[in-house]
């Protein structure tokens, strides 16, 4: 067998590894969210919901891991490949945020609606709640779309260039 099949078929196993081992890791977590389910209601929801972002990100990982084993292979696709899937891990790791921001909105809504209060100023609060949510998510994609921006290495040469002169002007502006 030659080395360089000898290698993509490590990285395959070293994915298959990685893949079994979060499966397993899953698994147990839905276990304990199941047994501690009742004294803390929206862990269930919460690894119920994450389902979805976690298998991407752990995919990610297993590709991650593949590229990373036969990164001695020639050609700039590999580079590009690198660079592709840490975007994507980005992004599902804002997918993951976002899904626990929107489980925790439920829970405190659901928690709401057992107490005992007005309509007007139960949907006030729901109101709140729903604008307070809305903000966090989108603060937690701008902070994802600026990760991903700073990927590149043009835009991470700017966004140095404007944090240094931002921190110019406020030492200024405080003179």
């Amino acid at each position: 067998m030659s080395d360089s099949v000898e290698s993509v078929l490590r990285a395959l196993l070293s994915a298959a590894i990685v893949i079994a081992a979060a499966y397993l890791g899953f698994a147990i977590l839905q276990w304990v969210a199941r047994r501690y389910g009742t004294r803390y209601p929206a862990l269930p929801a919460l690894v119920d919901q994450s389902k979805r972002p976690f298998r991407f990100l752990v995919g990610l990982a297993a590709a991650q891991i593949v590229a990373t084993r036969i990164a001695h292979v020639h050609g700039t696709w590999v580079d590009y490949l690198e660079h592709g899937l840490q975007i994507a891990t980005i992004v599902s790791l804002v997918w993951l945020a976002i899904t626990a921001v929107n489980v925790i909105e439920q829970q405190i809504l659901r928690n709401d609606g057992k107490r005992d209060r007005d309509t007007v100023d139960r949907r006030r609060f729901q109101t709140q709640i729903t604008l307070l949510r809305r903000l966090i998510v989108a603060s937690i994609v701008g902070i994802g779309v600026v990760a991903v921006l700073l990927t590149f290495p043009a835009v991470a040469s700017l966004g140095t260039t404007l944090v240094a002169s931002a921190g110019l002007i406020s030492i200024v502006a405080g003179l």
